[in-house]
């Protein structure tokens, strides 16, 4: 029989997605077969399983769901036969599998207490214990442990196997031990630290959301992180000020000065670089602007 887990959020936006791939990713080296499964996806196709089954290629046999949630309604976990659908589905991907990681529903449309009580229920019927995802971002060390209390008190003492305190601000992270040892806990509690560049987006990813093409420039730098996005309305000494690592600056095409400094600022050790800049007003840079950048970019 195969090891398994099952991972649930204690409330909604609380990064369990990254802590699923974390966990596939650390047991990915340990084992030669790892299982996923979503007893319950929001819609098809499943962000989390079209991650899970490209990065590591996973076969059909080992990756897969039960129910939508447009389903759920009809034929989901409160009714006997949907709960052995849910079992049914987790025995065929475990059959397959040296260890099977069961990531839980999205608490999205649902009051927090009703998915906690789904969540509980589907592991309590597969059997699994219990790593629950905390979210601790912007919350004191107080808050996080109410956050835990509240938690284990929904799936119980015994159902949880261990707490994953999700985006902790440093300044909570370093109060957060002694926070835990005001209350009665057995289970381990692990914390992850916030990292801001995990909620950047791409360039490429902004691209592809503006529906925008690449006028110039190296197209390998469109995997550089968006950090932060400014309109660039004045002159560019006083633009400078305001520019950090991999700022997107929103110009008109026809702002060549603008265009050919946030291109210099990437040779440049004077200035943070920037990651790029969106043209607006329908009006593309001129060509010799595009030469100049292009010719930046190869190093030419």
């Amino acid at each position: 029989m195969a090891g398994a887990v099952y991972l649930t959020a204690m409330g909604p936006a609380s990064g369990k997605s990254i802590v699923a791939l974390g966990l596939v990713e650390l047991l990915s080296r340990r084992v030669s077969r790892v299982g996923f499964y979503r007893p319950i996806v929001q819609a098809l196709p499943d962000n989390d399983l079209e991650l899970i089954r490209s990065q590591y290629q996973v076969p059909d046999e080992r990756i897969g769901y039960a129910f939508t949630a447009a389903q759920r309604t009809d034929v989901g976990p409160a009714n006997r036969a949907g709960m052995e659908r849910i079992v049914e589905r987790f025995k065929q991907i475990e059959s397959a599998s040296d260890f099977v990681v069961v990531e839980g529903t999205d608490f999205t449309g649902a009051s927090s207490p009703i998915e906690l009580e789904v969540n509980a229920r589907i592991a309590e019927h597969l059997g699994l214990p219990i790593v629950a995802v905390v979210d601790g971002h912007r919350c004191t060390a107080a808050e996080i442990v109410e956050r835990i209390v509240i938690g284990r008190d929904s799936f119980g003492e015994d159902a949880i196997a261990a707490i994953i305190v999700n985006r902790v601000e440093p300044a909570a992270l370093e109060l957060l031990d002694d926070a835990l040892a005001c209350i009665d806990l057995d289970d381990p509690v692990w914390a992850i630290a916030e990292e801001p560049t995990l909620r950047q987006p791409s360039l490429d990813q902004l691209r592809r959301a503006l529906g925008a093409g690449l006028i110039a420039g190296d197209p390998d730098d469109l995997t550089r992180p968006v950090g932060a996005i400014k309109v660039a309305a004045m002159s560019v000494p006083n633009l400078l000020d305001h520019v950090r690592d991999d700022t997107v600056f929103i110009t008109p095409g026809d702002r060549a000065d603008v265009i050919i400094a946030a291109a210099m600022t990437r040779s440049s050790s004077a200035y943070p670089g920037v990651a790029g800049v969106v043209v607006s007003g329908g009006l593309r840079p001129d060509p010799r602007v595009v030469a100049l950048i292009d010719a930046m970019s190869s190093g030419g």
